[in-house]
């Protein structure tokens, strides 16, 4: 969330960042593969508990 903090109180040319589109869409993506990663890692924790109990 430090990154929001940033952008909101960035400017460029004379806006604030979160004015523009394409920030916010970074933004996205980046929160998008922040997930997938967390997602993925308790995959595979998971996998390696319940190979551990057979």
């Amino acid at each position: 969330m430090l990154l929001l903090k940033y952008s909101k109180e960035r400017e460029q040319f004379g806006k604030r960042s979160l004015n523009f589109k394409q920030f916010l869409l970074e933004l996205a993506d980046m929160a998008t593969k922040i997930e997938a990663a967390e997602l993925l890692t308790l995959q595979a924790l998971t996998l390696k508990t319940e190979a551990k109990m057979h």
